[in-house]
């Protein structure tokens, strides 16, 4: 199996690629959205973020995304350390989940896989793929899309 990473910026196209690559029969894990799944459907993972951030985050519905938002995208060193704090929680049962559905897919004869990963570099996760698709936009088209 080939395993190509997909990486660049939030509004550069990397779902788009990630999608036209889907269109051609590829399988495409989104980091996102086996974040999301793994935020919404365990709630051991919910009370790790609620107390790395605060316990108003966890609601009786399970964590408030808007809220989250507000608490780590920003550029103040508390932002920082608040969104670090998550994608420390986060991260590594994304990587997790991730190689158990690689290996199903190797096991299964997939000839190629693709993950979608804005932060790929940046956790050193590049050297774990064949090949690293990155995307990328001029700013003014980023802001656009963003």
């Amino acid at each position: 199996m080939k395993l190509i990473g997909i990486t660049g910026g939030i509004g550069t196209g990397k779902s788009t690629v990630a999608e036209m690559l889907r269109t051609r029969g590829w399988t495409v894990f989104a980091s996102d959205e086996t974040a999301r799944e793994i935020m919404d459907s365990r709630p051991e993972v919910q009370q790790e973020i609620a107390k790395a951030v605060g316990e108003d985050v966890l609601t009786p519905q399970g964590l408030d995304r808007k809220k989250i938002a507000e608490l780590v995208f920003g550029e103040s060193p508390l932002h920082k350390q608040r969104r670090e704090a998550i994608e420390k929680i986060i991260h590594p049962l994304v990587i997790e989940e991730h190689w158990e559905r690689i290996q199903e897919h190797l096991e299964e004869g997939t000839a190629l896989l693709a993950i979608d990963s804005a932060l790929l570099y940046e956790i050193g996760l590049e050297d774990g793929f064949d090949w690293v698709i990155v995307v990328d936009a001029p700013d003014e088209v980023r802001i656009k899309r963003v």
